[in-house]
């Protein structure tokens, strides 16, 4: 399997591509990392910011998080195995794009 180089470009062209399989309205408008100090992430802040606008209305946003930095999701997509999975908040059938995760499964 082909080593894959985990940028703020390769996570805007996956979410994008999973959310237009899905047929959900919205593209990546931001990835950024955060700034926290090393208890903060212990205590589960995001490490990973990304911000989503709906197609026709970039005021219309949401914001995925994501534990990981990017170095950490190129190894543990690269060396360990892993894959990429948005995990949606949902309710009565409908994915809500506020507060989901950007999250590593084996």
């Amino acid at each position: 399997m082909a080593k894959i180089r985990v940028t703020r470009k390769y996570i805007t062209e996956w979410i994008d591509n999973k959310l237009k399989q899905l047929e959900i309205p919205f593209v990546v408008k931001e990835v950024y990392t955060t700034k926290y100090r090393g208890q903060d992430y212990e205590a589960g802040a995001a490490r990973l910011n990304i911000t989503v606008c709906r197609i026709n209305d970039s005021d219309a946003t949401a914001t995925l998080f994501c534990g990981f930095n990017l170095s950490e999701l190129q190894d543990y997509i690269n060396n360990k195995g892993y894959k990429l999975k948005i995990d949606f908040r949902m309710c009565a059938g409908t994915y809500f794009l506020n507060d989901s995760e950007l999250i590593l499964i084996k």
